[in-house]
């Protein structure tokens, strides 16, 4: 039996069969069952080009703050991508940027729960990275493990280079600043080069005693770091931070909150 006919023209479409009308509004909840089988992906765009994703609305995965691998967006063999506006809450990630992706503008984000905004992991199994290009600014992380974070596999090549993350606002984050070249602990004589790597007005809490992890290769030492403006203090009355650094070079301008060392 037909239902009723709508004349989409009514609804704001121009319907000349060229112009893509195509419109979702409102909630997208995930099922109770979707965790219980093999499906890792609420929504997938592949080999897509000049797509524009935007408007209101929610995509409700439904995964409490301590769930594994449930990043909120990723990007993979992505180029010119611009995400701006985005409230995320999850148990990974909020934003993951892995392998063959340049040329990100990422925006206006709020995040938490979750592990903050992160490029990587990269190089696991051997496998060659290349990031580049990559503007993360003007977001807020809360209640997060991390916040601004690189993350590389040992074994792994590549690189990752001309990254900034700037004017960001960390509140209730165990370890605000990550970059860690020790994702694994195997014995190897490659690793990704991590480079041109900018953190530049970067103010909140930490809830641990170390607010700054910079756990470099000594393979493929950190280089061209640079810290501008940082001020990141520890919950509660008298609490210390501290900054921590091994195979990290690089520079430190203004105010550097806690103290940094660079080689």
């Amino acid at each position: 039996m037909a239902g009723k006919t709508y004349n989409v023209i009514d609804y704001q479409a121009v319907g000349d069969g060229v112009t893509d009308d195509t419109q979702v509004d409102g909630n997208i909840t995930a099922p109770n069952y979707i965790w219980t089988t093999e499906m890792t992906n609420l929504i997938t765009f592949h080999a897509i080009s000049n797509l524009v994703f935007h408007g209101t609305g929610t995509i409700d995965g439904r995964a409490p703050g301590n769930s594994p691998n449930t990043d909120g967006i990723v990007m993979q063999d992505c180029q010119n991508v611009q995400i701006t506006g985005c409230i995320i809450g999850t148990g990974d990630d909020c934003i993951a940027v892995l392998t063959n992706t340049s040329n990100v503008n990422i925006s206006r984000i709020r995040c938490g729960p979750g592990h903050g905004i992160s490029i990587g992991s990269l190089g696991k199994d051997n496998t060659n990275a290349a990031v580049e290009r990559i503007h993360i600014h003007d977001s807020t992380i809360y209640n997060a493990l991390t916040g601004a974070r690189i993350k590389t596999w040992q074994g792994g090549s590549g690189y990752a280079r001309n990254i900034t993350f700037e004017r960001i606002s960390m509140a209730n984050v165990t370890t605000p600043i990550v970059i860690d070249q020790t994702y694994n602990t195997l014995q190897v004589s490659t690793d990704v080069a991590i480079s041109n790597i900018v953190f530049r007005n970067i103010h909140g809490t930490s809830t641990h005693e170390v607010a700054i992890k910079l756990d470099c290769s000594a393979i493929v030492p950190c280089k061209e770091l640079i810290f501008d403006e940082i001020t990141l203090t520890r919950i509660g009355v008298n609490q210390t931070v501290f900054a921590a650094s091994q195979n990290a070079y690089g520079m430190t301008n203004g105010t550097i909150i806690p103290s940094l060392h660079l080689g």
